[in-house]
């Protein structure tokens, strides 16, 4: 007897739900526009394409009908495919409780996680009954356990007159999803009556996906695009056109630019939680399911006219982000604790949705993105980019396998919505997360993350080509969270999960801001950490095409314990550091007075620009990836990881009046020595020209002055030229042939307008809407309008009159 067949005995109803229906929220946003990407025909059309919706839903989550056997990658997909199941199968039958599926997600009414956890396994099952090449392929056994086990998550309480308990994820998100996905794929294989009852569950905790029905709230960011995917893909089962179509609006809102809060932001940013930068762990959940749907309406009466906004979201928000197929730390959130999600598994991700999406972009666009896929793939020997998360990615990546030209440059940016600089060299590329009163110095729950309140203040990610694993193998369970690279902190033991006394996780500094321009990006913060221990402090950085040049200034006198984290370096597994300073080896721990350089084999240089105590260590280091210990004896001996690190810590004094370093990544050790001896010498070095609490100023070679201006004040550009800033600013000035260009950005973010005077009388080479000049007395004065830039940098080209 078919499972389809089995009359389906009648169940008690649970208790009615407390939830209401809402009526359909009327939202307005304005949507992205963009003229970066002309509109053009889809380059997805396709005659063999199913034409009911549902079932192309499942040719998108499957890919059925586009499996190579042939494929080595395919192959594997669809053996731990198999193995999945065959473990789901065992699971199903060792199971005692009557009310639960699998004994690790127990259906008692207590953890509504276990009704996520269930309906996922159950949908995993539901996908491998309709792949091809399969042992369980429509085999009556599973199909049977897939329909008593949806059965039982009804009863357990998904049901559309029940009370639901625990998190309202896993009612709106986390088993709808699945569930939705499920019934799709068997909708003509189950009990009509279970299908109707799933559908009209999904439909009860989702009666808009606009709204949390359980919060009362609107939906924002990625669970707005979440609960969209789920309610339409039950509205596809239920053939219910008008509802397909309000699901569709409310994606659009999804991708609409965010001033503030949750969601995409212009200048590429994504918020989660109203303040986390979360392009890689939300963001990429948002992704992935946009171009799914996407793909589901392309070319349908429900299809999305303009993709535009969607291919500014990739080029913008993911592609600027993610290096060598590395999904970068600085943006995850707490999920840099998820082990099994780290920065190469979640690029993965996020390459096989810029897969899907390139199919539905302009001919050259889509080559472009397959492009840097392919070089991706070809940079990383963390893992197989090019298989992809599931089988379906993995046939979406099949273009980029075959891709041969050269992949367009990612530049440098600074995302001032996330208080995160990306700085991108030759062969390196290094990452400054900051926080501010904006931005959260970092998100933690129960179980996640509750070491990291020292992650956000100005923590430094370089990635060298070559070094696969920087931030994945064993980084977040072996760290010194109290002194990641980068941050001035205190020698004080941590505090699991430190926030301000009224529980915020924002601080309270003046402001973080920077701005990239021609192969040279500043950044600069000012510390105030969450708790009173954490030195307050003013950091800034200028990243050249073959250095990081760092200041920190005004450290406060009280914290007679404070200390630089200039270096605190992972080595890959296997590889013991050889760190010398000066050319003196270190084996353990050493103290040096007033060094000037020192080096890390496989890391680089330092060379060290101001007098000062450093501390040289290397050590081995042992954590665990259950979770993050801070004693070794707390640490179960089989979940306990060991690496060797290298770090530099400099000592601060209340004598201190600033101090200077500079990084050079992949540089050698002779290398490092000659530019320390050099330093000071040669006018095409840098030089610290100011370096305290009204401003930090760094003049690289002979053409460039950066600076973080604190208060109003004037710096020399070089060549007798002086410019004044009557306001905080972040400012980047090159000498150029033609004259002078001027880069700046207002990076409080609250000011309307800002004035400069520059020396000499000036012309714009062109005008500029948010510029106004006048001359006098033998100054050129520019009055510019900030208001609604965001923090965003603008750059004025000035040439002699």
């Amino acid at each position: 007897m078919s499972a389809q067949d089995r009359h389906r005995q009648p169940r008690e109803q649970s208790p009615k739900s407390t939830v209401g229906r809402r009526a359909v929220l009327i939202g307005s946003s304005t949507i992205l526009a963009l003229g970066v990407f002309a509109t053009t025909s889809r380059c997805f059309d396709r005659d063999d394409y199913p034409s009911d919706l549902r079932d192309r839903w499942v040719e998108i989550i499957t890919a059925r009908s586009e499996l190579q056997r042939s494929d080595a990658r395919i192959q594997q997909h669809l053996s731990e495919l198999d193995a999945s199941v065959a473990s789901s199968m065992r699971a199903i039958e060792r199971q005692s409780a009557p009310a639960t599926v699998f004994r690790q997600y127990p259906l008692n009414g207590h953890k509504s996680h276990s009704l996520t956890g269930t309906a996922v396994s159950l949908a995993k099952m539901a996908r491998a009954w309709v792949t091809p090449h399969l042992s369980c392929t429509k085999d009556p056994d599973v199909l049977y356990k897939i329909e008593e086990g949806t059965k039982r998550v009804l009863d357990a309480g998904y049901s559309n007159n029940a009370k639901p308990y625990g998190n309202w994820y896993d009612w709106e998100i986390g088993t709808p999803r699945p569930l939705a996905d499920l019934v799709c794929i068997l909708r003509d294989d189950l009990e009509e009556d279970l299908v109707s009852e799933v559908t009209a569950a999904i439909r009860h905790f989702i009666p808009d996906p606009r709204m949390s029905a359980m919060t009362d709230a609107p939906s924002t960011g990625a669970n707005r695009v979440n609960t969209t995917r789920a309610a339409i893909v039950g509205a596809l089962v239920e053939q219910d056109d008008a509802r397909i179509n309000s699901c569709i609006d409310a994606l659009r809102h999804a991708w609409a630019p965010a001033r503030e809060g949750d969601g995409f932001h212009l200048d590429g940013g994504f918020i989660q939680h109203a303040t986390v930068p979360y392009t890689g762990s939300y963001g990429v959940d948002a992704i992935q399911d946009i171009a799914c749907m996407l793909e589901l309406v392309n070319g349908t009466k429900f299809a999305v006219d303009d993709l535009t906004p969607v291919f500014k979201i990739v080029e913008s928000s993911y592609l600027p982000v993610i290096v060598d197929g590395h999904m970068m730390d600085s943006v995850r959130g707490r999920a840099v604790s998820r082990v099994h999600s780290n920065g190469s598994i979640m690029g993965q991700k996020t390459a096989g949705s810029i897969a899907r999406i390139a199919r539905l972009a302009p001919t050259e666009q889509q080559r472009n993105w397959n492009s840097i896929i392919h070089q991706w793939a070809r940079n990383n020997s963390t893992l197989d980019l090019l298989a992809g998360s599931d089988i379906s990615d993995a046939v979406a990546l099949t273009a980029a396998t075959t891709a041969t030209r050269n992949s367009p440059t990612t530049p440098s940016k600074y995302i001032p919505s996330m208080d995160r600089l990306i700085h991108r060299a030759k062969s390196w590329t290094a990452t400054i997360a900051m926080c501010s009163p904006r931005v959260s110095a970092y998100e933690f729950s129960a179980s996640e993350n509750f070491w990291g309140s020292r992650t956000g203040e100005f923590m430094r990610y370089v990635y060298l080509r070559g070094d696969t694993l920087p931030y994945d193998d064993g980084f977040w369970s072996t760290i010194d969270y109290a002194h990641p690279p980068g941050t001035t902190n205190s020698r004080r033991p941590l505090e699991r999960g430190e926030t301000r006394p009224n529980g915020s996780k924002l601080t309270l500094g003046e402001w973080a801001g920077g701005l990239t321009i021609g192969g040279y990006s500043i950044a600069a913060m000012h510390q105030v950490g969450l708790d009173g221990d954490v030195p307050r402090c003013r950091k800034f950085l200028l990243g050249t095409p073959d250095a990081l040049i760092e200041t920190v200034s005004h450290v406060s006198k009280q914290n007679t314990s404070a200390v630089t984290t200039i270096e605190n370096r992972m080595m890959p597994k296997g590889v013991s550091p050889m760190l010398t300073v000066g050319g003196q080896t270190v084996s353990n721990t050493h103290k040096f007075d007033n060094p000037s350089w020192a080096h890390l084999n496989g890391v680089g240089g330092y060379v060290f620009l101001s007098r000062g105590s450093l501390t040289a260590r290397v050590a081995t280091r042992i954590g665990s990836d259950a979770d993050v210990q801070r004693s070794e004896q707390d640490i179960p001996p089989e979940r306990r990881i060991s690496r060797e690190w290298a770090s530099l810590d400099l000592q601060h004094s209340p004598a201190d009046q600033g101090e200077a370093w500079m990084l050079l990544p992949g540089e050698s050790e002779n290398r490092t020595a000659a530019i320390a001896r050099a330093d000071g010498t040669n006018s095409s070095r840098t030089t610290i020209v100011q370096n305290d609490n009204t401003a930090q100023v760094i003049q690289d070679g002979a053409s460039v002055t950066a600076a973080a201006i604190w208060t109003p004040m004037s710096f020399d550009a070089r060549n007798g030229v002086r410019v004044h800033f009557n306001a905080p600013a972040m400012v980047l000035v090159r000498n150029l042939k033609s004259g002078l260009e001027l880069t700046f950005a207002e990076p409080t973010q609250r000011r309307d307008e800002i004035l400069i005077r520059v020396s000499g009388t000036w012309a714009l080479q062109a005008p500029v809407e948010r510029a106004t000049l006048k001359l006098s007395d033998g100054w050129t004065f520019l009055h510019v309008r900030t208001l609604d830039l965001d923090g965003v940098a603008m750059t004025l080209q000035l040439e002699p009159e």
